[in-house]
């Protein structure tokens, strides 16, 4: 099931998702922490997240793209993903809206409870705190699954 979700880029402004998703032919879906396939944990890079119905396969490309800024130069990097498969620990909100951290240092406040800690970990503060769920990425957005009793 396809949830509302604090998608939100803290990126990029909404007119430049939509430069992007015009640009490239892609879908925005969130934003995220980027796994290091070299070291296998997640890095301190965040990303927007993008999904492209039809990539062009005998070139490498796949269904997702993330566009993230170099923190060494500052240039922008546009990249096939491995962030997708992995689960995002989130929390429902008084107002029906899931919340999640975007990255380690992204401390999010919705209404009566905080989030932190991206992938990363997950610290929670604030009073009746709900239980932690588990999103995962579709090219439709952030869904929560039936068996949610996965391990983040």
């Amino acid at each position: 099931m396809i949830v509302k979700a604090n998608t939100k880029s803290i990126m990029f402004n909404d007119r430049q998702i939509e430069i992007i998703e015009e640009h490239y032919g892609v879908k925005y879906v969130f934003e995220s922490q980027l796994w290091s396939k070299e070291t296998e944990h997640w890095t301190d890079v965040v990303a927007a997240i993008f999904y492209q119905e039809s990539p062009n396969i005998e070139l490498g490309h796949s269904h997702w793209m993330s566009v993230y800024r170099n923190i060494l130069n500052k240039h922008f990097v546009i990249n096939a993903t491995p962030t997708i498969p992995h689960p995002i620990a989130a929390v429902l909100s008084c107002d029906g809206e899931y919340t999640y951290s975007h990255h380690r240092h992204h401390f999010c406040q919705k209404n009566d409870i905080a989030i932190d800690g991206g992938r990363d970990y997950t610290r929670l503060v604030g009073n009746n705190i709900p239980d932690i769920v588990h999103l995962y990425a579709t090219k439709d957005g952030l869904e929560l699954r039936e068996n949610n009793n996965e391990k983040v």
